[in-house]
């Protein structure tokens, strides 16, 4: 027994003091990296998600709508003299801009460290300055966005009840009542949420009451559109009269005299300038109509109302998508459409029954969001996803989280072979997972993303963190060899190495640091991988000279703790040596064992928890029987008390005795089972292992017979790593260059162009070929439509003549390797296809320009600019790799120009202004007043019945003055046909059109190279020039 107390002891002597401090306070430094990793992994959780850094400068878009008119008109009465008062905002970087027919698009670039809400309040003040012409009746918006870059999302809206058959007119009408419900309902729902700038609605068509004028009954009573529109105006009043007082009482005065009902406007009274009443129905066909239809939506080969959603310039494009994905009650991501589906048969059954349809869609929150908002569309309404740019975001996060991750795991397989030792590779396989944890801490504080350039610099620092611990722990291991014992060899081994290891550790962050301090485009870019690398190495560092010797003290050290708990682990250990494994040793061992240590509980503490009552009770007892009579009852309340402490206590001592043993039963099977898997994963890993020793030790031989060889022919060997290093920089010159690979998500763009001017039915006919073509691919998932497009809609040139397609691949993870085939697939047998239609393919780019050549040809005369444009894509064409080239200025709408005769209007008493002004009436219209149905308000357009006006020649003969003798638009006026720009670009305040391509099979440093050589051939007046742009600036 004495011999066992002595093992004990030794056993439990304590460590020799070391002035390290990991050691010497171990409990202090497993509780602060313990701290870091709790702390890591809460940022890790809190850390949002992109798919790259934002290198796209903070953005305003100033958009004016000025309906109906042409591109040049909108350049001269709105764009430059908004360009002019916003060119002065502070920290503004760029001013750019767009003129479209009908909309003026001014988009302002900022300064990284731009302060956004002061730039959209000083924005705001120098728009209040603006002066609109009288034609311009909206006022400037404000979106925090940037026009030019594609939704985050867009969600369909389609019908499912099988009475609406494709191009049926009951299909129409049930688009009308989506498409309101869609933009008065839903839109402003969406618009609310933090972080996203605007929701789109597009397809469908909008209500409208038309009045459409008879003009020769309008001619023949005198009575000139103007006049009518005024009236309507007039009768469609609701307003304040006041406060009337009548004795102690006081009124508000109230005036209410809107229109209730359609007949309400058509029975609206006319006066004409003779004073004869006439009703409106006499002069005009009053119903309740649409408007002109903007644009067509079709999702696989069905037409739908489409909602598209645009992110502010600053919001985090997952973090968007995951609100609205909640709002719609798209949780359960890629699946939400099948779940859809079935909830709807269930709520519309619900809801012909009159029960709560809540109810169909679970009992989660998002699914109760989901009923709500499906509530609000029309039964037959069905929702369905069309592309979310965060899904393509999560999946590149995963795959560079699986290589890291990956990267991780061959590292220790690559340091298990070269040590051949369980316990060093455990303990840099701790190492890692630690330092790449503490990393996120300053990550988060300095508000990093996870995106692929921060993720990438974590997969970098990963490779290079476990440097530091090899190197720490080789020291360790040595001074163990040399004779110390563990804690003073994890001591002298940690102060051996310390000034090399944060050398060498700060020689690579001085690499990588300082680019987190390179302005442009680079430094945004490139700026989270540095900080990430220095993180992260930076967290290895402390890591190595804090955890490792922590860790190799601990795990090389002797037994410490309870000596009963010990001497039975030595026992366990010694019996396990000596008669090997037995299933039912540890059971055999550990009862018995836990058994005395419940007894030797009761010895130690229970007896001498008694024995002191027990000796005061007999004391007490001894003493004379009066004090014994009086004291008695005292005692035998006590004795009972004390019994019941003894037995809680032994209760709880046999408990704590039971648990032990069952821990250390489970340790011990547990242990057992490791035992049984290193012993089986050392007989697997022997050969290998014995050949890889093998082979390092002939390399080993023959890296000394090169060492020698090479410092005894040092110049030979100099002269050869010189040549190696003269080749090197030669190939180098040729390397292809390029901002970033090209981006393949499984998506891709088609775009159809026709002749200008045509309508909207003959671009949705031709477009309907294609999209059966491409439907027709067996790797085709989906295909969206959009032909035209909406009047609020921005960063495009679409028109009526333009449809563009986007396609989705069936299995994109699959598939991304052969989305070039697919789309060379797909060119041949379009092009095959198509007569006089021009088509262009694109592809999703990570930046704000769209194309990977963009390249900007500055002047100010229209028709040299695009002369000269012409010129380029024809040159830029011919270049091997060159894709797609195309202008920005396309063949614009037909104008017919009518040019007055001042003169001859003068003699009729005429002014242009009058014709000009009588002649948007009853061509185009006007909103007279408006509707109200509830919350919702309808436009009241009153114009001349289109059926009169069926070419240009009734346009001729149109009168231009009311009475009895008419005057047509011939007798004062020229007409002739021109065509107008598509749209007018400025750069700076001045005009520029955009050459854009794509490249494919080449980098695009060469194809840049080329393409400069191209345009500097060709001959350009001196106030022109070629301007960089896209991934080439």
């Amino acid at each position: 027994m004495s011999e066992d107390r002595n093992v004990m002891n030794e056993t439990v002597q304590q460590a020799p003091r070391s002035r390290l401090f990991a050691i010497r306070r171990p409990v202090s430094t497993a509780m602060l990296f313990l701290t870091l990793a709790v702390f890591g992994w809460r940022s890790y959780q809190n850390l949002p998600i992109n798919l790259m850094p934002d290198i796209s400068y903070p953005s305003l878009t100033v958009r004016t709508e000025y309906e109906g008119a042409a591109p040049e008109d909108v350049e001269m009465l709105v764009t430059r003299p908004l360009e002019e008062l916003l060119s002065i905002v502070s920290n503004m970087v760029e001013i750019s801009s767009v003129s479209s027919p009908g909309l003026s698009e001014i988009i302002l670039e900022f300064t990284w460290d731009a302060d956004m809400n002061m730039a959209q309040q000083e924005v705001r003040d120098r728009l209040d300055l603006f002066d609109p012409p009288r034609e311009v009746t909206s006022k400037p918006v404000i979106l925090r966005y940037d026009p030019g870059l594609d939704p985050v999302m867009r969600v369909a809206v389609t019908s499912t009840d099988p009475s609406h058959a494709p191009g049926s007119p009951e299909e129409r009408a049930a688009l009308t009542t989506i498409r309101e419900a869609a933009e008065r309902k839903l839109k402003g729902d969406l618009e609310a949420e933090d972080g996203i700038a605007q929701a789109q609605v597009k397809g469908g068509q909008e209500e409208e009451i038309q009045v459409l004028l008879d003009v020769e009954r309008l001619k023949a009573l005198g009575i000139a559109p103007q006049y009518v529109i005024t009236a309507l105006a007039q009768q469609n009043i609701n307003l304040s009269g006041g406060r009337l007082r009548e004795g102690e009482t006081e009124y508000l005065v109230r005036t209410l005299n809107e229109f209730k009902t359609v007949n309400d406007i058509a029975n609206s009274i006319i006066v004409t300038p003779t004073g004869v009443q006439r009703q409106l129905f006499e002069l005009a066909d009053v119903y309740l109509g649409t408007k002109e239809r903007e644009s067509i939506v079709h999702i696989n080969g069905r037409e739908a109302v489409a909602i598209d959603i645009f992110k502010e310039g600053d919001a985090n494009t997952v973090t968007v998508c995951n609100k609205v994905r909640g709002l719609l009650g798209f949780e359960q991501e890629f699946s939400f459409q099948e779940r859809m589906m079935a909830a709807y048969k269930k709520a519309k059954e619900r809801r012909e029954k009159g029960s709560d349809i809540s109810s169909a869609f679970g009992d989660a929150e998002a699914d109760k969001k989901a009923g709500a908002f499906l509530d609000r569309l029309p039964p037959y309404a069905n929702l369905s996803m069309i592309s979310d740019q965060s899904r393509f975001i999560r999946g590149a996060i995963r795959e560079v989280q699986s290589a890291i991750i990956q990267g991780g795991i061959l590292a220790l397989l690559v340091l298990f072979l070269f040590l051949q030792e369980m316990r060093s590779t455990v303990i840099i396989g701790i190492s890692i997972p630690i330092s790449v944890i503490t990393a996120f801490v300053p990550m988060f504080f300095r508000d990093i993303t996870l995106n692929i350039m921060s993720l990438g610099g974590l997969a970098l620092g990963v490779g290079m963190l476990v440097d530091n611990s090899i190197v720490v722990l080789e020291s360790v291991f040595r001074c163990r060899e040399e004779g110390d014992d563990p804690v003073s060899a994890a001591d002298r081994g940690t102060r051996e190495v310390y000034g090399a290891v944060i050398a060498s550790t700060l020689t690579t962050i001085c690499v990588f640091l300082p680019v987190a301090f390179v302005e442009g485009i680079a430094g945004q870019l490139f700026s989270d991988l540095a900080m990430t690398v220095t993180f992260s190495l930076s967290a290895s560092l402390l890591t190595a000279l804090y955890l490792i010797p922590l860790m190799v003290s601990r795990t090389t050290g002797e037994l410490r703790g309870n000596r009963y708990v010990i001497w039975m682990l030595r026992a366990y250990r010694e019996g396990r040596d000596d008669r090997g494994y037995g299933p039912g040793q540890a059971v055999a061992m550990v009862v018995p064992i836990g058994t005395g240590y419940a007894l030797q509980f009761v010895k130690t503490t229970g007896a001498s928890f008694l024995s002191p009552t027990w000796a005061s009770l007999t004391e007490a007892l001894a003493r004379p029987s009066w004090r014994s009579l009086v004291q008695a009852p005292y005692c035998l309340i006590l004795l009972p008390v004390v019994l019941a402490l003894f037995f809680c206590r032994l209760a709880l001592g046999v408990i704590s005795s039971v648990l032990v043993t069952i821990l250390f039963l489970v340790l011990a099977v547990f242990y057992g089972i490791f035992r049984i898997v290193r012993t089986v994963l050392n007989t697997l890993f022997y050969v290998p292992l014995h050949g890889f020793s093998m082979a390092f030790e002939a390399f080993r031989r023959g890296y000394g017979v090169v060492l020698r060889a090479s410092l005894r022919f040092s110049i030979l060997f100099i002269a050869a790593v010189a040549m190696i290093l003269v080749h090197a920089g030669y190939l180098a010159v040729d390397l292809g260059r390029e901002l970033m690979p090209p981006m393949r998500q499984g998506e891709f763009g088609l775009r159809m162009e026709i002749r200008a001017g045509a309508r909207l039915e003959e671009t949705e006919a031709k477009a309907r070929r294609f999209e059966e073509i491409i439907r027709a691919v067996p790797e085709v998932d989906s295909v969206t439509v959009e032909i035209g497009q909406e009047q609020e809609s921005t960063g495009s040139d679409r028109g009526e003549n333009v449809a563009e397609f986007t396609v989705l691949l069936r299995d994109p993870k699959e598939l991304v390797a052969r989305q070039d085939a697919v789309i060379d697939d797909l060119r041949t047998r379009i092009l095959a296809a198509a007569a006089d239609e021009v088509i262009t393919f694109s592809t999703p780019t990570l930046f704000s320009f769209r194309s990977a050549i963009e390249t900007q040809l500055v002047g100010d005369l229209l028709p040299e600019l695009r002369r000269l444009g012409q010129a380029a894509v024809a040159e830029m064409s011919t270049i091997p790799g060159v894709k797609d080239a195309e202008l920005s200025v396309k063949a614009g709408y037909p104008e017919l120009i009518i040019e007055m005769d001042r003169n001859l209007l003068a003699e009729r008493g005429l002014s242009p202004g009058e014709v000009a002004q009588r002649l948007r009436s009853e061509i185009q219209g006007e909103v007279a007043t408006r509707f109200s149905r509830g919350a919702d308000k309808i436009d009241i357009r009153v114009r001349a019945d289109q059926r009169i006006l069926r070419g240009v020649d009734d346009l001729q003969n149109l009168s231009v003055v009311d009475g009895p003798t008419p005057i047509p638009l011939r007798d004062v006026a020229a007409l002739r046909i021109e065509e107008g720009p598509s749209e007018i670009r400025r750069v700076g305040q001045r005009r520029t059109v955009l050459v854009s391509a794509n490249v494919e099979g080449r980098d695009l440093g060469a194809v840049s190279q080329e393409i400069d050589q191209k345009l500097a051939s060709i001959e350009m007046p001196q106030d022109m020039f070629f301007l960089q742009s896209g991934q080439r600036r």
